[in-house]
């Protein structure tokens, strides 16, 4: 598993944090991942094939109270969020929910901002 206090800020950066610099507070980890000729963070990377790595990086995050996701790609089956409790302020500002998300029964103790148009998808 990654680790946290690890970003693409301190190796490769992001493609996603140098083309919005407000993405790279939601880096995960180093830009080790390719897409084209682009390399991502894990949670940036726009790509159905990285399930484990972002389950991996999603459970470190909550566990942390750091999910800022703004402009990250969340694959099909992850986006349920129910019952989760958010202590710090969440943000899913053009985040893309491939298959849609959940927030049912979700608690948010600050500030939470979510995406107002597309990139939602799916049901």
């Amino acid at each position: 598993m990654a680790d946290f206090e690890g970003s693409s800020a301190g190796g490769l950066e992001c493609y996603s944090a140098i083309q919005d610099g407000s993405f790279r507070f939601a880096c995960y980890g180093p830009a080790n991942y390719k897409d084209g000729d682009k390399l991502y963070c894990i949670v940036h990377l726009p790509s159905e094939n990285k399930r484990d790595d972002f389950k991996d990086a999603v459970r470190s995050k909550l566990n942390h109270n750091h999910l800022s996701s703004p402009g990250v790609y969340f694959p099909s089956g992850i986006g349920n969020f129910g019952e989760v409790t958010f202590t710090e302020k969440a943000d899913f500002t053009r985040a893309t929910f491939e298959e849609g998300a959940g927030f049912e029964d979700a608690h948010f103790e600050k500030e939470a901002n979510f995406p107002t148009g597309p990139p939602l998808r799916g049901r």
